[in-house]
């Protein structure tokens, strides 16, 4: 985040950086800028330079530099907010600043360290030796280089060369800790060593993190990646890979690809596909939830699709539809996440499974209990059968299916019960668009077991069930199984008298069917 840029530009731009810090060193005239010693070290001869036409200063021997709210800021040892105050009350500009502005200047000397480390990862990734094995590494995994300047990826070697780049720009040990960087006690030792750098940013596109990936392949270390702890500012659950990127492609096209991990996101960029973020692991929050929701309410969740993936995925659809969020889900092919089917299929077929290969999260979830569910097994058939209830009849299910407009016919709503199950049975009910997924997938409750068949289900009064889905009409005993669950979401809906004499007379008549 550029805190306040427009403001502190105007205030630094007014200000007469001359006078400012003269007041603090003896400036002299050279050229068309001044120079005098730098407060900021032990300073024998005059190493800083201060530009009244740019309005920034510079020491050549330090390296501290910047406009003249840093100057302030670092001379007086307050905060950023508090010099952009104190030398804005000078020019006549009143500061206010919200919470979040402040919070952000209270820890700007962390944010400051962590995007001194970025850019040194990215210098030594083109600069050095080691570089061009890393660069070598990055293009075999088809990152073009367009990508990798994107996403600001680097590299990080031997001998705790990050310590000392950081501690030559006066940069002191305990704020390298603080941020995950250096560890030591009498000694410091970088944290990445000899690893492909990708740095994790917040919401707002601040660097607050990395996650170091090894690419030699001598490498002893059992750790593939070595992710940030948690900090001050490295807060997991708090973060969205590529959010701050994404938000103009996520309100464009009202949704967005949720995805696993950061390689991930990239893989899917490289596809084309940019409304993509991140949730850097399987455990999606609500903090992660509330960020999505204010560019969007449609998710598409694309974690992997192996054993552990496929249960983070369902967890996400609950927590999702709890959140009043239309969810679907990508499934990738033969187990692999996108990072793994991009190497192996390209960029072009990548894109076609992102777009073509979406699938409702009902869908996805019956799914996912017919494969776990053993037809010959009782047992099996009635948790298959409870579960489909509890994903049907829930209040975010019904939402995002569309259930709110489906009632039954005034003249059906009789005391009546058989009366009411003939007359509903037969009554043609039309079915919206978004229903279809649901009754298709409803069919299959008819064939559970081999005496389940058109003609011979417990319950077939033999009476045709037209039921319209798309201007198409179909007609079969299963699909009075889906009207049988369609009355039931009608009575945990309307809770009258009717749809309960129906519920419990066809949950009975089903339960029957399976015996």
């Amino acid at each position: 985040m550029d805190f306040n840029n427009s403001l502190r530009t105007q205030i630094a731009t007014k200000a007469d950086i001359v006078n400012v810090i003269g007041q603090y060193v003896k400036l002299e005239k050279k050229g068309n800028n001044y120079i005098g010693l730098c407060p900021f070290h032990d300073d024998k001869n005059p190493s800083m330079s201060v530009s009244l036409q740019k309005h920034v200063f510079k020491c050549f021997s330090c390296g501290v530099g910047g406009d003249v709210i840093t100057f302030v800021s670092k001379i007086k040892n307050i905060s950023i907010s508090d010099a952009m105050r104190e030398v804005g009350e000078t020019v006549g500009i009143k500061v206010n600043l919200s919470q979040k502005d402040i919070e952000f200047q209270k820890n700007s000397k962390y944010y400051e360290t962590l995007k001194e480390a970025m850019q040194f990862f990215k210098f030594y990734l083109h600069n050095t030796e080691d570089g061009t094995l890393g660069l070598e590494y990055l293009h075999n995994r088809k990152l073009p280089d367009e990508v990798i300047e994107m996403f600001n990826i680097g590299l990080t070697g031997e001998d705790d060369v990050l310590f000392k780049t950081l501690e030559n720009k006066k940069i002191i040990p305990l704020d390298m800790i603080e941020v995950g960087l250096v560890r030591g006690g009498t000694q410091y030792h970088d944290v990445f060593k000899n690893r492909i750098m990708f740095p994790i940013e917040d919401l707002d596109g601040n660097v607050v993190g990395f996650s170091g990936r090894k690419f030699k392949k001598d490498d002893p270390s059992d750790s593939k990646y070595i992710n940030t702890g948690e900090t001050i500012l490295f807060k997991k659950g708090n973060i969205l890979y590529n959010y701050h990127r994404a938000i103009k492609e996520i309100k464009d096209h009202n949704v967005v690809y949720l995805y696993e991990g950061f390689m991930d996101v990239i893989a899917s960029v490289r596809a084309n596909v940019l409304n993509a973020v991140a949730s850097m692991g399987t455990s999606l929050t609500l903090n992660q939830i509330k960020a999505l929701k204010r560019l969007t309410n449609n998710i598409i969740v694309c974690y992997d699709s192996d054993g552990p993936g496929t249960i983070a995925t369902i967890k996400a659809i609950h927590l999702l539809l709890q959140n009043d969020c239309n969810v679907s889900v990508v499934r990738i092919p033969s187990g692999k996440d996108p990072d793994e089917f991009i190497t192996l299929y390209g960029n072009d077929k990548l894109h076609e499974v992102l777009t073509s290969n979406i699938v409702s999260s009902i869908d996805f979830l019956m799914e996912y209990e017919r494969k776990n569910c053993s037809f010959a097994n009782v047992n099996d058939i009635d948790i298959y059968k409870n579960t489909s209830f509890y994903n049907l009849l829930t209040k975010s299910s019904k939402a995002s299916l569309g259930f709110s407009a489906l009632t039954i016919p005034e003249a059906n709503k009789t005391p009546s019960a058989p009366k009411s199950i003939a007359a509903f049975i037969s009554s043609p009910v039309d079915i919206p668009a978004p229903h279809k997924t649901l009754i298709f997938l409803l069919i299959d409750l008819t064939p559970l077991t081999e005496s389940s068949t058109t003609s011979g289900c417990a319950w077939d009064t033999g009476i045709p069930v037209p039921i319209s889905s798309g201007g198409s009409t179909a007609t079969a005993s299963g699909l009075k199984v889906a009207i049988a669950l369609l009355v039931a979401i009608l009575f945990v809906q309307t809770q009258d008298s009717i749809s309960f004499c129906l519920h419990n007379c066809i949950t009975s008549s089903i339960s029957a069917s399976f015996i």
